[in-house]
């Protein structure tokens, strides 16, 4: 009889990564078991056994993650779109885990043109398409700002 190592997750899920942590046999799991949250899970022996470690609710935004440089560290970031036309702009949240992603110091970067020295007036559209691979339905989600306007959006097989 095979066991799901991952508790709490079925055998069904959206996305996943995989990342190697600093010490030997040290794995992390990112499950993203529908596009509105992620869970982080833990292993210290490849993967054989695993530990639940957090949970975490997304917004409209992209979110990226990584093992750190040093044991126990692990990172994930959040982008999202803010500011108003014409000066849309990138914000930032870094999120710093030293206990093997059970808790989070959370860093706050606004990245508007103050900062960066860069007016920023022309955002192009970002369109993700998931879950992939789809069965009966797809969901498409733009990254950027409200577009002036009808967006069209045509599908080939």
């Amino acid at each position: 009889m095979m066991v799901n190592p991952l508790p709490g997750i079925s055998t069904m899920f959206d996305d996943y990564a995989i990342y190697r942590g600093t010490e030997p046999g040290e794995i992390y799991f990112v499950i993203w078991p529908d596009h509105s949250a992620f869970r982080i899970f833990h292993s210290f022996d490849y993967g054989e056994t695993t530990t639940f470690q957090i949970s975490v609710d997304t917004t409209s935004c992209e979110v990226f993650y990584t093992a750190g440089r040093t044991p126990g560290t692990f990172y994930y970031v959040r982008r999202e779109i803010c500011g108003y036309p014409p000066c849309f702009h990138s914000c930032i949240w870094i999120y710093f885990s030293r206990d093997y992603g059970v808790t989070f110091i959370t860093y706050f970067h606004n990245l508007d043109s103050t900062l960066t020295g860069i007016a920023r007036k022309d955002v192009n559209q970002e369109l993700t398409v998931f879950p992939n691979p789809a069965t009966d339905k797809v969901t498409f989600h733009s990254g950027g700002p409200p577009s002036e306007g009808d967006m069209r959006i045509s599908i080939y097989d």
